[in-house]
């Protein structure tokens, strides 16, 4: 009976030992803004987002795509608009971090400076990725007016530790508000504050006005000059204090006296020519900044040439002493579209505006923007417009242009086709309004909207190639017969239905290119051409198993099996669930497998407050005390019996 005395207080001796060992602390730590210390990618980019490389870091793409959902008011998921939630999780990680005890440093010092130490390595990589994807959507998304350039992130970290090694949970998170944070602009916040949505609302009803004043047959050229000219005309350059609201496309697009408190700075003018250049589908960046020693912001736009240009609104709508008005009388057209080595007041515009491109100061030059053409754009020089709609309520237009390389004695035109409907059907080449000179047409480009291609409309062009847009669907009789120097033909997806003599005469038409699974590869198989496949595999897609690359065509090539990397813990285990662990692999998917349940024996303490788990072991030393005191005495009394 002594015996099994002693080994039910041995037993009881292990229990409190290993009760003691399991302890683990709760904390939460709040970190303050940091520096982007991000890598970009080789090449060129229009989007800012695209400039980052992002390689392996899915919770980063996954945020630019929740900052657009949540600022596109379309009453769902808008959290940025009415800030209906406090925070966004950007990044849950869940790892161990292990360590050799001392002698010196008692273990909950060793478990803490080893969590401190990763999850602040945690923090500075999530919140760099965050802080440069946040700067991307910023200069990406200049229609969102009502946030703050401003971003916070907080990390909540929770951990546990043994004799060896601490396994944490750390949250790093977008705070949206708290009590000394709002992400959006103190305009937008508290009694008597806009209203976000009307504003939204105003804002998009001044984009459709102005959008509305020019012609959908112009130029990409003609279109964003009209831009330019618009908001020269209808603000002014800020007239004292200058605070964040200046700087926001709201302040232009609402076209503002120089003493309105929202009026714009170059920043308010640079976005808002990007907002009216998305609008109408033309490629436009912004461009950050010193101009003759001060910060400054333009854009680049990409014109009907192909090239990128550059053009500053604000300097275009100089500043005049004592003038506050809408219009000065002083606009110019001086900064649109000049290129690198472009000589404006005695300075190239290469010199005159240094782009430095960084979103916060200290942070990564976005430097990898599109290369500026090195010369002013020149527009070329309409030449003949004709209306070759099929019915009075459509609007198709053909506008011949001189190419660059014009001359007298070797005469070049391009012919650009516009609008939304089908070009009419004409009974012989000789009919068309071209047809005196479709021996000197050299190009031709056919706008998104055209839908068929009537009879004999391009027959007989000097062309070598054309590409049909997504809109056309139908081609019909000779459309492009006796087309001889005509090479190469490119069919988009939607192209479903031509005439078996659409190109006849075509002698040097050897290849038609055109997507896998297009109704115009299966009829030129059949005129038989030889099909070139251009599927464009820029689709990620995966199953459980495979992933694989994509055509919109739904083409697919390089299947291959997932790459998994390590199991990380969504969810711990406890005695009465199951824990959930997960690994994904770089195509972005993710795969989950169940951890068991934990045996009755463990002994948790999840959830306590320090105060509780200091009082708990103050508590667990006085029994573990007691427990070798009670050991000693029966010791001693069993030594003295014997």
């Amino acid at each position: 009976m002594k015996k099994v005395t002693l080994k039910i207080l041995n037993l009881i001796l292990c229990l409190s030992l290993l009760v003691y060992s399991a302890i683990f602390f709760v904390k939460e730590t709040v970190f303050v803004k940091a520096t982007t210390t991000v890598e970009l990618k080789d090449g060129n980019y229009s989007k800012w987002i695209d400039r980052v490389d992002l390689s392996g870091k899915d919770y980063a793409l996954e945020f630019y795509e929740w900052l657009i959902e949540n600022t596109d008011g379309d009453g769902s998921a808008d959290v940025l608009i009415d800030a209906s939630q406090e925070y966004y999780v950007i990044e849950k990680i869940i790892d161990t971090v292990e360590y050799e005890k001392g002698t010196t440093k008692p273990t909950e010092t060793l478990a803490e400076e080893a969590v401190t130490k990763a999850i602040n390595e945690n923090f500075e990589e999530v919140t760099s990725y965050a802080f440069a994807v946040y700067g991307a959507f910023n200069r990406d998304y200049c229609q969102v007016f009502w946030l703050s350039d401003e971003m916070l992130a907080e990390s909540s970290v929770s951990y546990e530790y043994d004799l060896n090694s601490a396994t944490y949970t750390q949250e790093i998170r977008f705070c949206i508000k708290n009590s000394d944070f709002d992400v959006r602009e103190k305009a937008f916040i508290g009694e008597n504050s806009l209203n976000v949505l009307e504003e939204i609302e105003k804002v998009n009803q001044a984009v459709e006005q102005i959008v509305g004043g020019i012609s959908q047959n112009s130029l990409d050229s003609e279109k964003v000059e009209y831009f330019n000219e618009w908001l020269t005309n209808n603000n002014c350059y800020r007239v004292g204090e200058i605070s964040s609201k200046n700087r926001k496309s709201r302040s232009a697009l609402l076209g503002l006296g120089g003493t309105d408190e929202y009026a714009p700075v170059c920043e308010g003018y640079a976005r808002a020519l990007k907002v009216l250049c998305d609008r109408v589908g033309i490629d436009c960046t912004l461009v950050s900044g010193n101009a003759k020693g001060e910060a400054h912001m333009w854009n680049l736009v990409k014109l009907d040439d192909g090239k990128w240009y550059g053009v500053d609104s604000t300097w275009n709508d100089p500043a005049v002493s004592g003038v506050t008005e809408k219009r000065s009388g002083y606009e110019t057209k001086d900064y649109l579209f000049v290129g690198s080595n472009t000589v404006v007041d005695g300075e190239n515009f290469s010199s005159s505006h240094k782009m430095e491109n960084t979103v916060y100061s200290g942070g990564v030059a976005y430097l990898n923007e599109p290369i500026i053409s090195n010369e002013r754009y020149v527009a070329p020089e309409k030449v003949s417009e004709w209306d070759c709609s099929v019915l009075s309520d459509q609007s198709v237009v053909a506008m011949l242009y001189k190419t660059e390389d014009y001359s007298i004695l070797n005469p070049a035109y391009k012919l650009i086709i516009s609008g939304n409907g089908a070009i009419i059907d004409y009974s012989n080449q000789s009919e068309t309004p071209w047809s005196l000179i479709s021996n000197f047409i050299k190009e031709i480009e056919i706008k998104n909207g055209i839908t068929e291609i009537g009879n004999y409309a391009f027959s007989g062009l000097a062309i070598s190639g054309i590409t049909f847009s997504q809109s056309v669907t139908k081609i019909k009789d000779n459309a492009f017969s006796d087309c001889a120097s005509l090479e190469e033909v490119v069919f988009l997806s939607s192209v479903t239905e031509y005439s078996e003599n659409a190109f006849s005469g075509c002698n040097s038409l050897q290849t038609v290119k055109a997507h896998e699974k297009s109704s115009a590869k299966n009829l030129a198989v059949e005129d038989g051409y030889d099909v070139e496949i251009i599927c464009s595999y820029d689709i990620l897609n995966f199953d459980k198993e495979m992933h694989w690359l994509e055509c919109e065509c739904g083409h697919y090539k390089d299947w291959s099996a997932h790459q998994f990397g390590e199991w990380k813990v969504e969810k711990d285990a406890t005695t009465s669930e199951e824990g959930i662990k997960e690994r994904s692999c770089d195509c972005g998917y993710k795969e989950q497998s169940k951890i068991e349940k934990k045996p009755n024996s463990d002994v948790s303490f999840k959830g306590f407050s320090d105060e509780q788990i200091q009082t708990l072991v103050f508590y667990g030393a006085i029994v573990f005390g007691a427990i070798i005191i009670i050991c000693i005495l029966i010791g001693a009394f069993k030594k003295k019996k014997d």
